[in-house]
């Protein structure tokens, strides 16, 4: 699919949307979606869901193999900070090397979970809530068990890189601090008969 036409379903989409949430506003509320591998023209989408009234922004946890710090991405935060709306990252196939590394559905739901756990560390670990503090983030229907393992590996690096003799950007906070502060947020999807009589 080329990016232009990407970002045309996604433009309509976000208009279908605002139209036939129109009719009940009072009680629908929506979220638009944006076309992150076209950084900037995700960025005026951003402003013309607010617009339309959305009440926040959905994403994948990656645009195609770029994760979501990346410096091209920025804007799209930026905007996304200015308009108010938080960012809401899904579970889905949007990493096309994990893709490829699966050979049927089963095995696929590693392609369709990963890119979250992925954008919560890149997100937290890019500096993409230091460059953005008011962002609010949440991450959707990965469940929530690998919340304290990953925080905790995280905390852990945090500390062993320190130094950061290698380069690059370090968060200027330890990452389970950024959700006491709370600006990223889960959303689990309750699973069903997990207990069996």
């Amino acid at each position: 699919m080329t990016l232009g036409f990407e970002a045309a379903l996604m433009r309509a989409y976000n208009s279908y949307l605002a139209q036939a949430c129109s009719q009940g506003a009072d009680r629908l509320k929506w979220a638009g979606i944006v076309p992150l591998r076209s950084p900037q023209e995700a960025a005026r989408e951003v402003k013309r869901c607010k617009e339309l009234g959305a009440v926040a922004i959905a994403t994948l946890g990656t645009a195609g193999e770029t994760l979501p710090h990346h410096q091209s991405l920025l804007p799209v935060y930026g905007e996304m900070e200015r308009q108010n709306l938080p960012l809401c990252v899904h579970v889905g196939w949007s990493h096309p090397g994990l893709n490829k590394s699966c050979e049927n559905i089963y095995m696929s739901r590693i392609s369709f979970t990963l890119p979250v756990l992925a954008a919560f560390w890149s997100i937290i670990g890019g500096g993409v809530l230091d460059e953005f503090p008011r962002l609010r983030v949440a991450f959707l229907e990965a469940g929530s068990e690998w919340l304290p393992y990953w925080v905790g590996r995280m905390d852990h690096y945090y500390h062993a890189d320190t130094d950061n003799s290698r380069g690059g950007y370090m968060p200027k906070k330890k990452p389970s601090q950024y959700l006491r502060e709370g600006g990223c947020s889960l959303l689990v999807k309750p699973r069903r008969n997990l207990c069996r009589r």
